[in-house]
């Protein structure tokens, strides 16, 4: 990947306008806000079946899952992708195409028609960036070669940074789950049941060739970008983060400082998200009075959103609404749900991407350093 990407920087960097676009008229206005109430109505059904399952596998002790086949970004992804090629000219014409590459991740002919259309009509358009994330977590070749191309024609400064964030937190993270397949004798059985193997080979493989293409993407983003690209990995200092508490308290990261913090960014739609609630709310009790903080960061659209959610789900800690779009996600670069950092109390990072017993027993050896340091 990283001998690709330099040969695509190499290419001339000559840019090409995107069509003029055609008067919105008010029929493929109406057909999409029609499409629209569909798919959230859909959505809305589908979150509440899917409290209701979670909550009857969690008192079954059994895992939560859906596949990606099931839910209404996968179901509509090839309607939206038509509205977009009916009314190539529309300024709704990209919002469709956003919701196509968010629900064609299994759908390789869908994807495909989609990057076609984003290629030729938006490459060299700042709205891009918005689909960037899903282009680099999907797994096919098409979309990787897209985001290559995006960087070298793209004239916008923030979507190439957007883009290199998002390559080496992406990178970081299929090295995370290769070493924990290989590690990890349960995990490999359980993705192998509900993704397949060919999965489990796909991500070993995608993090052995990580490992070659991290150390290049960071530094073509230092020398390109500086600061703006900071480096998350284990061992350095967590960014500053400043947000809101659900009473609208302003609250930043270094308020924990002398703590061991887990940084949790979540959503109440996100199925493995609700999946570690459990977990979770013991291990707040079992470590109520130690020097200990769970921080979940929640990016629901509407903080009422979250605030009904906990009116009815039990989870005791300290909340953080930051919205769809807000900074944090941003100085994170999270690219999935749940994204997970643990933090020691000096504010250093010192695990990413760790769950149920894995993260407990990280957040304890944390504890044992704050008090080794206290008897000394």
């Amino acid at each position: 990947m990283q001998h690709a990407l330099m040969t695509v920087l190499l290419v001339s960097l000559t840019l090409t306008t995107a069509p003029a676009q055609t008067p919105k008229s008010a029929q493929p206005a109406a057909d999409f806000e029609a499409m629209k109430k569909e798919y959230d109505d859909a959505e809305m059904a589908f979150r509440e079946v899917m409290g209701k399952e979670f909550a009857k596998s969690t008192a079954e002790g059994k895992r939560f899952y859906i596949p990606f086949e099931k839910t209404p970004p996968a179901r509509f992804a090839a309607r939206f992708l038509e509205f977009a090629e009916k009314n190539p000219g529309d300024p709704l014409a990209f919002d469709a195409l956003e919701r196509a590459v968010n629900g064609s991740f299994e759908d390789p002919t869908t994807r495909a028609r989609t990057i076609q259309r984003l290629r030729s009509s938006y490459v060299t358009d700042p709205k891009i960036k918005r689909v960037i994330v899903q282009l680099v977590i999907s797994p096919d070749e098409e979309s990787e070669k897209f985001v290559y191309e995006i960087i070298a024609r793209n004239p916008d400064r923030e979507v190439r940074i957007m883009a290199y964030k998002t390559l080496i937190r992406h990178t970081e993270e299929a090295i995370q789950r290769a070493e924990r397949i290989q590690a990890d004798e349960s995990v490999r059985k359980d993705l192998e049941a509900h993704e397949g193997k060919s999965y489990v080979e796909r991500s070993l493989a995608r993090g052995e060739r990580g490992k070659k293409d991290l150390e290049g993407y960071r530094k073509i983003a230092l020398e390109l970008f500086g600061d703006r690209v900071p480096d998350l990995s284990i061992g350095k200092p967590a960014p500053e983060l400043t947000s809101q508490t659900l009473d609208g308290k302003e609250v930043k990261l270094s308020d924990y400082r002398g703590k061991v913090v887990v940084l949790d960014i979540w959503a109440t739609w996100c199925g493995p998200c609700r999946e570690m609630i459990p977990h979770e709310r013991g291990m707040v009790a079992r470590l109520k009075d130690k020097p200990f903080a769970l921080v979940s960061i929640s990016v629901d659209e509407q903080k009422e959103t979250l605030t009904e959610f906990l009116a009815t789900e039990k989870m005791p800690w300290t909340h953080w609404w930051n919205g769809s779009e807000g900074k944090i996600i941003e100085a994170l670069d999270v690219t999935h749900y749940p994204t997970i950092f643990v933090l020691d109390a000096k504010g250093i990072i010192r695990a990413k991407e760790l769950r149920g017993e894995s993260l407990e027993e990280t957040v304890n050896k944390l504890l044992d350093e704050i008090e080794v340091k206290a008897a000394e």
